[in-house]
């Protein structure tokens, strides 16, 4: 089974396992359109370094569109952004 992508790219396999997340199964991304993805709660209380990893293959307009990743240490009333803009990326 595969996955159309936004610019009408096949992808044709999850990154790992059996599940994807992507912006539309059948065609184009719509304009002005807002999606997320939410993960389960982590309990990073006793973890001196906590680091997520993930993997990602985008396809953006430069200007026009993005992903941030937020977090919450109040069960979701609010929430801050993880790094800032024009952070740079670091790999470990």
């Amino acid at each position: 089974m595969g996955f159309r992508y936004s610019n009408g790219v096949l992808i044709n396999s999850a990154s790992n396992g059996t599940k994807a997340w992507v912006t539309n199964l059948t065609g184009v991304y719509l304009d002005g359109g807002v999606g997320s993805v939410n993960s389960p709660c982590f309990d990073f209380t006793n973890v001196a370094n906590p680091a997520i990893t993930l993997d990602i293959w985008y396809d953006i307009e430069s200007q026009w569109d993005g992903a941030i990743m937020q977090t919450s240490i109040d069960n979701g009333t609010t929430w801050s952004l993880v790094g800032a803009k024009n952070d740079p990326i670091k790999l470990v």
